[in-house]
């Protein structure tokens, strides 16, 4: 019994030296503000005086009010950018849940993150760039629009608002520090024990999380390609074939828990889509029948494997603090993390 358990261990400590925790942290212009509860004021309420109708005034330090002090479409290319960002990671990173703005990625496809993100932080350069070069223009725009709700002090200087766009990435390994075994062999002896044990959930939370992730495309995949009720093919997007090819051809080199079965199954499913791309499945009913029947059953298949999941887990404690909104200073910083 010892020797099995030290060989899961032994087993589960190897993801620790197949993966990389990428922490990306997004700060940009703060662009809501509070209204004051003096300058709150309610509509109908409004309507009703007008009308010599008798209305109770609402009590304003019940009522929250925000503002939005810019209404610009450089400002929004740069949240566009940071969104698609985040998706594109979380897409390519394993399915185990870190605290917010982190991703476990495995190593093999480590640089290809990277690449992602060096091209993401000169494109969001550019964009602050360009957002800057109308900043003046987008506040005038905005005093007219806010009427007497406008406020000069909304608004930082130029250099203020370009320190404001920051993007930090870190990428650090994970485990048990070995540090402490210099300094207290009883507290390295416990983190250690601690460690041992969390990795085996870490490895369980992998293996089921791409399960299920691939039984969802397999199935969605499925679905479109049954026939409507009149009998007539669905109509599905290049996407739907795009997302599942693409998942498989990063399997192996995210499969750091070494799961057997799902690669069997992922290798069925590859030679299932090998050659047959959007268009032909759209125009050859042979094919299009093909790959439907073949994938119903690689979906049977993971479902049998998807019966039982492990639970979660989260490197921290407690739950990260929710981004605040802007602060004097007009910015607000916020863990880029999945939506």
């Amino acid at each position: 019994m010892t020797t099995t358990n030290t060989t899961t261990h032994n087993t589960d400590a190897t993801i620790l030296d197949r993966a990389t925790i990428v922490s990306i942290r997004i700060g940009r212009l703060g662009i809501r503000r509070k209204v004051g509860s003096d300058r709150v004021r309610i509509r109908e309420t409004l309507q009703q005086q007008a009308a010599g109708t008798t209305a109770r005034e609402p009590d304003a330090d019940l009522i929250s009010v925000s503002k939005e002090i810019l209404d610009c479409k450089e400002f929004d290319s740069i949240i566009s950018l940071d969104n698609e960002t985040r998706t594109t990671v979380n897409k390519l990173a394993l399915p185990f849940k870190l605290r917010a703005g982190s991703y476990l990625v495995a190593d093999g496809i480590l640089d290809r993150v990277d690449t992602i993100l060096e091209e993401y932080q000169q494109r969001r350069r550019h964009m602050v760039d360009a957002f800057l070069s109308v900043y003046g223009l987008a506040r005038d725009e905005a005093r007219g629009r806010l009427g007497d709700l406008y406020d000069a002090a909304d608004y930082p200087d130029a250099d203020d608002v370009r320190e404001a766009f920051t993007v930090r990435i870190r990428f650090e390994s994970w485990g048990t520090p070995q540090r402490l075994e210099s300094l207290s062999q009883r507290i390295y002896q416990r983190e250690r024990d601690r460690t041992a044990r969390d990795l085996q959930d870490a490895s369980r939370e992998i293996r089921d999380g791409m399960r299920v992730a691939l039984s969802g495309l397999v199935g969605h995949l499925v679905d479109v390609l049954q026939p409507a009720p009149d009998g007539k093919p669905h109509i599905f997007r290049n996407s739907t074939i795009e997302n599942l090819s693409g998942w498989l051809d990063t399997f192996e080199a995210r499969n750091i828990v070494r799961d057997g079965e799902l690669a069997g199954i992922v290798q069925q499913a590859r030679d299932l889509l090998a050659g047959a791309d959007p268009q032909s499945i759209r125009k050859a009913p042979m094919i299009r029948n093909m790959v439907r029947d073949g994938l119903t059953e690689v979906r049977a298949r993971l479902e049998q494997l998807t019966e039982t999941r492990g639970r979660r887990f989260n490197l921290e404690s407690e739950t990260p603090a929710p981004a605040s909104p802007a602060g004097p200073g007009g910015t607000a910083e916020t863990p880029a993390s999945a939506e």
